[in-house]
């Protein structure tokens, strides 16, 4: 595959690992993730 498709599939990779397993510290990005959580899911909030 060409380099800049290997780059861009990391890139990808890395970002939705980030947005999977990267741990907020802040408090009002905790409740949004909650928030979103149960907007995704379909929970009430």
């Amino acid at each position: 595959a060409p380099a800049s498709l290997v780059s861009q599939w990391r890139d990808e990779m890395e970002t939705k690992f980030d947005l999977e397993f990267h741990i907020p510290t802040d408090a009002s990005e905790w409740s949004k993730r909650i928030e979103n959580a149960a907007g995704v899911s379909g929970l009430p909030s």
